[in-house]
């Protein structure tokens, strides 16, 4: 779900679907159901984008709990690092 006052993203897997209409009761302004294609995803950040405004959504990002957190990735054989308010993109691949 992604709400306006939140400005995240809740993603369910396809069991979920009958909670679609919940989430909008709670103002919900997108419902993405995995496995849901970046084009889909994209769509709904644009509406959420659109319905803050582009300076609220950046207080939002600002304002976010513990800017200094952080997360390890596995890279190759490694584990990295990485802060996550220096994130800017992020890709993934599905798992055979």
């Amino acid at each position: 779900m992604l709400r306006p006052d939140w400005g995240g993203v809740k993603r369910d897997s396809p069991a979920c679907r009958e909670y679609a209409v919940d989430g909008f009761e709670l103002d919900a302004v997108d419902y993405l159901v995995k496995p849901f294609s970046f084009e889909r995803f994209f769509k709904a950040i644009t509406k959420l984008n659109r319905l803050m405004g582009r300076e609220a959504l950046a207080t939002v990002i600002d304002e976010a709990p513990n800017p200094s957190a952080f997360i390890y990735l596995k890279v190759d054989r490694d584990m990295k690092k990485v802060f996550v308010n220096e994130i800017e993109y992020i890709e993934s691949w599905p798992f055979s």
